[in-house]
């Protein structure tokens, strides 16, 4: 049986946006990071098309993304087998 193949990341981009004001809100002045992640099936970005995933974060939603992420660096990512 063959294993299936899986996502990987193929690249990122980001953009940190500063909106000032919404249609409901007069004055809103947030910060929101877009963080764009392209990621092809098995690695091989000739092989199919990319797939895009884009997410936006508030301050604390970033922060506690970092925050996950350098706690799965300290444990380790899971290898390969």
């Amino acid at each position: 049986m063959q294993p299936t193949p899986s996502e990987v990341l193929a690249d990122f981009d980001w953009k940190l946006l500063y909106s000032l004001a919404s249609d409901q809100i007069a004055s809103l002045k947030q910060p929101t990071l877009r963080l764009q992640l392209s990621t092809v099936v098995g690695g091989n970005k000739d092989a199919t098309m990319p797939r895009e995933v884009v997410l936006e974060y508030n301050k604390d939603e970033l922060d506690n993304l970092i925050a996950e992420l350098e706690r799965a660096q300290k444990v380790g990512w899971p290898s390969e087998s």
